[in-house]
């Protein structure tokens, strides 16, 4: 066989070899990794990943996340209102980064993240029972909601959450959750908030979410 040819089929099994192994990298990435931890109810696994990925140049999304598990996880051993608020803090001062960047770059849909710091300021007020900040909040951040028109298809979705969980802050009530992140919370759950005559009476337990 030319010698050539095989020196080509090693190096083109050597490439392979190698966007595979990137390929799977990419899938493991923290964020992926932190979504899998949490959904079996490794908290304080995922709270450990995201708190060494903050430290990172990639950190926009670790930031939001940590805010919200530190302010809505269900473990009450987890939960730190002082340090979701200086998470929360961060995220809204990178969220301002961005989209400048975006702007700067004539990015169209720059106004894609701009609801996101209010989320998490809104859950941190309800964690330390500041419930008229929190109802600020996530107005607020329902408010930037509706620059999301034709930049994310999943508006209605997200303002569905947005109420449901504004509505628990105006009855007094602080955002526990199994789901990370405000998408991955159900319709069952929202449903239920948003029927309630006392939410304050449900049994959260029950609810798919």
């Amino acid at each position: 066989m030319n010698i050539n040819v095989v020196s080509f089929a090693m190096a083109a099994i050597v490439l392979l070899t190698d966007v595979k192994t990137l390929a799977a990298e990419a899938e493991e990435s923290p964020i992926r990794i932190a979504f899998a931890y949490y959904a079996e109810s490794k908290y304080a696994e995922t709270v450990q990943l995201l708190s060494k990925n903050v430290k990172s140049e990639d950190k926009y999304f670790s930031l939001f996340l940590l805010s919200w598990i530190l302010s809505t996880c269900p473990d009450d051993n987890i939960r730190n209102g002082k340090a979701s608020m200086s998470h929360a803090c961060e995220f809204h001062f990178q969220t301002i980064l961005y989209t400048f960047a975006y702007i700067k770059h004539g990015e169209s849909d720059w106004r894609r993240f701009l609801w996101l710091p209010w989320v998490v300021s809104a859950s941190t007020c309800a964690e330390f029972e500041e419930y008229n900040m929190a109802i600020f909040h996530q107005k607020v951040g329902l408010l930037f909601t509706e620059l999301l028109n034709n930049v994310d298809p999943s508006k209605e979705n997200i303002q569905k959450r947005m109420r449901a969980i504004l509505k628990l802050y105006e009855n007094g009530v602080p955002l526990r959750t199994p789901g990370l992140g405000i998408m991955q919370v159900s319709d069952d759950w929202c449903e239920k908030i948003l029927n309630a005559d006392d939410v304050k009476k449900i049994d959260f337990e029950t609810i798919d979410r």
